[in-house]
């Protein structure tokens, strides 16, 4: 028994006894008007086979992306979403994602800002990210991904950050600095 090990992926089933028609209880899950009456709170779209959409729940500030493998009318919903354990997170994916729409380096907070993440989850997220090399700071505290264009010229298509890349990041840093004391007075100031 000391040597638990996973030898093959856990999957999960769910089952329980609903005392209702079959298509009005399909439709309750596949139609996001009503599984927000009783799970979710916000979704992007329907259950469609072959769609991808997000469920999200405001009061835990949490989302999920969900995946639609199969739908067998009235008979069977097939997904596959993130959740614990899954190798990239939904605040990781939007993290990838600014970065990689951003002309030039960012710094956390305009990262938080980008991506409606607490400003402490996005500098634990950055610190982990940049250990797996999923992101790299090649200035002071500045991220982006490590295929991102503003690491590159066209000319020199191996070289590292110009001088005029790593100013504007530091103009970009100073007033991220800047813009984070004002918020932390003013939250200081409120309570």
């Amino acid at each position: 028994m000391n040597n638990l090990q996973l030898t093959h992926i856990p999957v999960a089933k769910a089952e329980m006894l609903i005392r209702k028609p079959v298509a009005e209880v399909f439709e309750a899950f596949i139609n996001p008007e009503i599984t927000t009456r009783f799970w979710f709170t916000k979704s992007s779209g329907r259950l469609d086979a072959g769609k991808q959409v997000t469920w999200t729940w405001e009061m835990y500030n949490a989302s999920s992306q969900v995946t639609v493998r199969e739908v067998e009318q009235n008979k069977r919903i097939l997904i596959e979403w993130s959740g614990y354990g899954s190798p990239m997170s939904i605040a990781r994916q939007n993290i990838l994602r600014v970065l990689r729409e951003s002309d030039t380096l960012l710094g956390p907070l305009k990262i938080a800002d980008r991506t409606g993440l607490d400003y402490a989850k996005v500098r634990k997220l950055l610190s982990s990210m940049s250990s797996e090399r999923k992101i790299i700071s090649p200035n002071r505290g500045l991220y982006t991904t490590p295929q991102h264009p503003c690491l590159t010229t066209k000319s020199e298509p191996h070289s590292h950050v110009t001088t005029e890349q790593v100013e504007q990041t530091e103009q970009v840093e100073q007033t991220e600095q800047v813009s984070q004391t004002e918020h932390s007075e003013q939250t200081s100031q409120s309570v």
